[in-house]
């Protein structure tokens, strides 16, 4: 399968919690929403970068607070899903099978928000 060395390889690991790799993205910049509202909106998502970046960070502090953990971890992906699901032009397709559990998830985060 591999020619270039690589055959012994079982598996690569990649992580983004920054504990074993330090990836410095500025939260805080405009500048990091620009691309990412960009491509949502070319995938039908309309939100604009300072909105997300609004929604983004009033979305991590409330899901911090609710959390009872001192450090708690935050599923980010969670959080852009209900961004996106907010914003979307047109229902969210969901196609394989992490997809339709992230959204039951996410559906199940949205009917105890409604509690």
């Amino acid at each position: 399968m591999f020619n270039n060395g690589l055959s012994n390889v079982k598996g690569i690991m990649f992580d983004c919690y920054k504990t074993l790799i330090d990836i410095k993205t500025n939260e805080s910049s405009i500048e990091t929403y620009k691309p990412l509202s960009n491509w949502l909106m070319y995938h039908g998502v309309k939100i604009y970068p300072a909105d997300l970046m609004n929604e983004y960070k009033w979305r991590c502090k409330e899901e911090i607070e609710r959390c009872w953990e001192r450090h708690a971890e935050l599923k980010v992906e969670d959080i852009f899903a209900k961004i996106v699901r907010q914003n979307a032009s047109w229902p969210v397709s969901v196609s394989s099978r992490s997809e339709k559990e992230a959204v039951n998830g996410l559906q199940q985060i949205d009917k105890h928000d409604a509690e």
